[in-house]
């Protein structure tokens, strides 16, 4: 059952410290990882409704229905037009003309960017603004159809763990992980009606302390074991 554990905690923290929030502003933008490290591909495929637009660092390459991607170093290869093409750079950055783009068969909002993961393989990033992001996170991390200050306690929640994360991975081209090391994140397909509601009912608000962001960890399931005290582990 999800959010037995910290539900309460997460509405007292942030009953308590909403008035102190105004005071922080909250990045706009975040990197998140969908495919690193072991789960890094060789090769990459992105379409869009309308196309998708390619720039790799400041070369503009124009638009293709669909890409697919590889790479060596920093020598890229894009396949999907009349012949495929070869560029240098250090960042492969896809734009939709409108709707989603879409990695494998899963859309996303934002733009996608491929980073060069020294092995020949790409790490495959989401470029998103952090309201878009928390609408693909709250679903995943608490129950559609919870009452809606659950989940908007949980939408701030997500939203000050997330700010505080920014440049956390900044080596690995990302600031979070799509799964559990950061938040679960799927994605467009994800979204639920009551959730973006609680994202949008929230805007920009985060927990701080000292005027400082806490870190806001938190656990989506308890699977009925007891847990500890925070303070016995914090």
């Amino acid at each position: 059952m999800k959010k037995y554990i910290c539900i309460c905690m997460i509405l007292l923290l942030t009953l308590a410290s909403l008035p102190a929030s105004a005071a922080y502003t909250v990045p706009e933008k975040v990197r998140v990882g969908l495919f690193f490290g072991s789960s890094a591909p060789s090769e990459v495929t992105i379409a869009a409704d309308g196309g998708v637009y390619i720039s790799c660092d400041t070369q503009n390459l124009g638009w293709l229905a669909k890409a697919t991607f590889s790479q060596s170093g920093n020598a890229w290869t894009v396949s999907g037009g009349a012949q495929p093409v070869t560029v240098s750079g250090s960042k492969i950055t896809l734009t939709s003309a409108g709707g989603y783009l879409t990695v494998g068969d899963k859309p996303y909002r934002g733009q996608i960017e491929l980073v060069p993961n020294g092995t020949n393989q790409i790490n495959v990033v989401n470029y998103l603004g952090i309201e878009e992001y928390l609408y693909g996170v709250v679903p995943l991390e608490m129950s559609t159809g919870w009452p809606i200050e659950a989940l908007k306690a949980q939408a701030v929640c997500a939203r000050t763990y997330v700010a505080r994360s920014i440049g956390k991975y900044q080596s690995q081209g990302f600031d979070v992980y799509n799964t559990t090391m950061s938040q679960v994140y799927g994605g467009a397909s994800v979204e639920k009606p009551d959730c973006t509601q609680a994202v949008d009912e929230t805007k920009g608000v985060v927990i701080v302390y000292n005027n400082s962001l806490i870190d806001a960890v938190y656990s989506s399931a308890s699977s009925n074991f007891h847990t500890f005290n925070v303070k016995d582990v914090w």
